[in-house]
């Protein structure tokens, strides 16, 4: 909400807090959520221009954070600098 806990305490009404919870039950917002639903569109995208895929297909399996993600995404873009610049990748 771009304010501390302590602002937040200080300016926001426990009736606007509320307020708040039940819009984000009804319209989730934040980063995941922003993921989810760009996700579902590049899904789209790709459908109508005849690509089988799903949702799925565009989501992270795992916590964009975690220690497997990471490294996964490391994994992989060692993997393209190798195939595809040999000399930035140290091989």
């Amino acid at each position: 909400m771009g304010r501390s806990v302590e602002e937040l305490q200080q300016y926001l009404s426990s009736t606007e807090w509320v307020g708040w919870q039940a819009f984000y039950a009804c319209e989730p917002f934040g980063p995941i959520h922003d993921d989810e639903r760009m996700a579902e569109l590049t899904a789209t995208l790709w459908r109508v221009n005849g690509v089988k895929t799903k949702t799925q297909d565009f989501t992270r399996s795992e916590p964009p954070h975690s220690k497997r993600a990471i490294k996964s995404a490391n994994d992989e873009l060692l993997s393209y600098f190798r195939t595809n610049c040999p000399a930035l990748a140290g091989t």
